[in-house]
């Protein structure tokens, strides 16, 4: 029985210690190599220029966006708000409308709020 549990140990640590170790594959970079004083590959400041205006073109988008969209929720808010309202004047003026027309029916005051 001992050797069961040791061999289950090993092999537990044996993994752990592979999951650390892992070879990263062999990988080549075209374009020449790089300097460290400006420049580097072949038009890597166009391309650093064109993707920082292109990250602020994106911002001004989604911000722009963004802005439409709260327009356009608080002009929906706003309408269902007002529907609202002339619903309810609706109702209480129909309910008028029915008490007079049936002497029967009692009218509170609660049922015109």
């Amino acid at each position: 029985m001992p050797s069961i549990t040791t061999t289950t140990t090993t092999n537990c640590r044996r993994r752990l210690w592979r999951l650390g170790k892992k070879k990263k594959p062999p990988t080549v970079r075209l374009g020449g190599q790089r300097h460290s004083q400006g420049g580097g590959g072949s038009g890597s400041a166009m391309v650093r220029l064109i993707q920082r205006v292109r990250i602020r073109w994106l911002k001004l988008k989604k911000a722009r966006v963004l802005k439409k969209l709260k327009e356009y929720y608080l002009c929906v808010l706003k309408d269902i708000t007002e529907r609202d309202r002339s619903l309810e004047k609706h109702n209480q003026l129909l309910l008028m409308e029915t008490s007079f027309a049936v002497p029967v029916m009692g009218i509170s005051i609660n049922s015109f709020r």
